[in-house]
């Protein structure tokens, strides 16, 4: 049995160049020589190819690798920033940023899977209509849950559990179920409701806190919570099968459509947050069978370097984001973008105060407030208490006089030597 049938020679390499890959895709625009940081990849059933948009102006650029390989049906981000798809053929190709092969599963996989997920540990599960099954990172396979299932995609939430969905093939029902991860378990089963009968594709978005699913057969897109309640519905009149979902930049929600038949390019539907439709968008004619969707700027991070996505940390509170800037905080303090004066692993500019003494921000020329629960930091000008009129340390009669004097009322001159008055 040959598993694995592509893997670098020197597998420390292969890590290194992931990492540097990824690298790249923080520290500035380019990501690699295929994508940006505001690009959509398309998966297209029928062009053997993953196809790269602009997400500005939706033109197409390029495609992800050089030549094709069969049907490419289901795509996800991988925790190193690779692309990892599977295809009609039953196989798994891992690709890094710049479309160079890294790893290739193949008879393990029955053909036909119809979706990919990767989950916080780094392992790959793949919905194959007739369950779901788990890969490590080195190919094997580890176990299959729900046999029997027509599972057609899977999304990973906080609190290590996973939602597995599909149904509608042949007249059957949808079914969503949502596992717990480490035991394979079923915790429960959402109910199908306002409309929906069926999941093509999901997306889980750490930054609403809920999950956006494909309707193939209702031809819609439907938000739910992470506990499965229905948030609201996206869809407009003349919509096709849709196929693919994802949240893009600004939080709008783009879906893929298959197109009509094979010969005929895909589209792209967009939404605002509210579900109000905005407009479709008919994808360059050399992508056929537009399938997943994947917005680069929705790549995982690890800004921490313990082996979990930021994102989904942040939204199960295993890592706190006080500042709501998306990044955990104590990446924030580590990165020096935050400082932490008190050095107790929270940003200066989250510190809930009690006291003047909360509010150390490093800087010996300000004066440091707190007022109501808010620090404050004055310029040194006022270091004085704004009664202590002559700056002796207290508050006392002689301040009073000066009070009197300079406060008087709107009918009283200020005299000159008042303090703040200006001749």
């Amino acid at each position: 049995m040959q598993r694995i049938i592509a893997r670098s020679a020197n597998r420390g390499v292969a890590v290194l160049s992931w990492a540097m890959s990824l690298a790249f895709a923080f520290s500035g625009v380019a990501i690699a020589d295929n994508y940006d940081d505001n690009d959509f990849l398309i998966a297209g059933s029928f062009s053997d190819n993953i196809f790269v948009y602009d997400a500005e102006d939706f033109s197409f650029k390029t495609k992800l690798f050089p030549g094709n390989f069969d049907r490419v049906r289901a795509i996800a981000f991988d925790l190193f920033g690779n692309v990892a798809s599977a295809n009609l053929g039953g196989k798994l190709h891992l690709w890094s940023p710049c479309g160079i092969s890294q790893l290739v599963i193949d008879d393990d996989l029955p053909a036909g899977p119809a979706g990919v997920g990767v989950s916080p540990a780094g392992d790959y599960f793949i919905a194959i209509q007739d369950g779901i099954l788990e890969f490590d990172q080195s190919g094997n396979l580890l176990r299959t849950l729900g046999a029997g299932e027509d599972y057609k995609a899977v999304a990973f939430l906080p609190g290590d559990t996973m939602w597995g969905a599909g149904g509608g093939s042949g007249g059957s029902p949808g079914i969503m179920d949502v596992y717990d991860v480490p035991s394979g378990s079923i915790l429960y089963s959402i109910p199908f409701d306002n409309g929906q009968l069926q999941v093509q594709a999901l997306h889980y978005s750490p930054s609403t806190r809920s999950v956006l699913i494909a309707d193939f057969v209702a031809r819609a897109v439907f938000e739910r919570d992470e506990d499965g309640v229905f948030i609201r519905k996206f869809d407009a009149l003349g919509l096709g099968g849709l196929t693919g979902v994802t949240r893009g930049p600004g939080g709008l929600v783009f879906a893929t459509e298959f197109g009509p038949n094979p010969s005929t390019a895909g589209k792209l539907h967009r939404w605002n947050p509210d579900g109000s439709f905005i407009a479709t968008i008919t994808l360059d004619n050399s992508i056929l069978g537009a399938s997943n969707i994947l917005w680069t700027g929705n790549l995982p991070t690890d800004c921490n370097s313990n082996g979990a996505n930021d994102a989904l940390e942040i939204a199960g509170g295993t890592s706190l984001d006080c500042n709501l800037n998306q990044i955990p905080d104590d990446c924030d303090v580590d990165s020096g973008s935050s400082p932490d004066c008190d050095s107790n692993g929270i940003p200066n500019d989250c510190i809930v105060c009690s006291v003047a003494g909360d509010c150390d921000d490093c800087d010996s020329e300000t004066v440091d407030i707190c007022f109501q629960g808010t620090c404050l930091h004055q310029p040194d000008c006022l270091l004085r208490h704004p009664a202590d009129f002559d700056s002796d340390g207290d508050v006392d009669l002689a301040d009073y006089s000066v009070f009197a004097e300079c406060f008087g009322g709107p009918d009283a001159s200020i005299p000159a030597s008042c303090p703040f008055a200006f001749p």
